[in-house]
């Protein structure tokens, strides 16, 4: 979502063809979206109550849903709705959701 105002520092750095800030080649990881990550983890804790985690998106305004979801999937990542996770970590081993709890 380019057009957001939290975008604007970015997009002035970044898409500057003539910028020379290392970091904005290395383009952005497929996160899920918040609408994505916020049916999976309801879809989840809804088949599954007791999981690890879903104790912790009882008052969605306070629920860290990245977290949450990859936590959940890190437990059982075969779970259909895990196939946003699954392509993230797929493509960004290494970040911090990625990587085991």
């Amino acid at each position: 979502m380019p057009g957001m105002m939290g975008c604007g520092d970015y997009k002035a750095l970044c898409l500057n063809p003539s910028s020379v800030v290392k970091q904005c080649s290395f383009g952005v990881p497929p996160v899920p979206n918040t609408m994505t990550t916020t049916s999976n983890v309801k879809s989840i804790c809804a088949e599954m109550p007791s999981m690890n985690g879903c104790d912790k998106c009882q008052k969605p305004s306070a629920c860290d849903l990245l977290s949450v979801y990859s936590q959940l999937c890190s437990d059982m990542p075969d779970m259909s709705q895990c196939g946003a996770w699954t392509t993230l970590c797929k493509a960004e081993p290494q970040w911090p959701f990625c990587t085991s709890n």
